[in-house]
């Protein structure tokens, strides 16, 4: 299942692309900037970011500890 695509640069650190939610089976337009090093900002929003929900998404352990 693909929940990331059209990916593209926007400029000062920012991604533009869309998202895709599993709970309802819609697509929106998205935002991304880095958090922190092991943190993605993702906005998802239809038509104007400013009605949009964030998220932080963090990076998964590899080591199989958790933190």
């Amino acid at each position: 299942m693909k929940i990331l695509q059209d990916v593209t640069p926007s400029g000062d650190g920012e991604w533009k692309g869309r998202i895709y939610n599993r709970e309802n089976g819609e697509t929106y337009d998205c935002l991304m900037t880095y958090a922190a090093p092991d943190q993605l900002k993702i906005r998802g929003y239809k038509v104007l970011p400013l009605f949009g929900k964030t998220q932080v998404w963090r990076r998964a352990a590899t080591d199989g500890s958790s933190k």
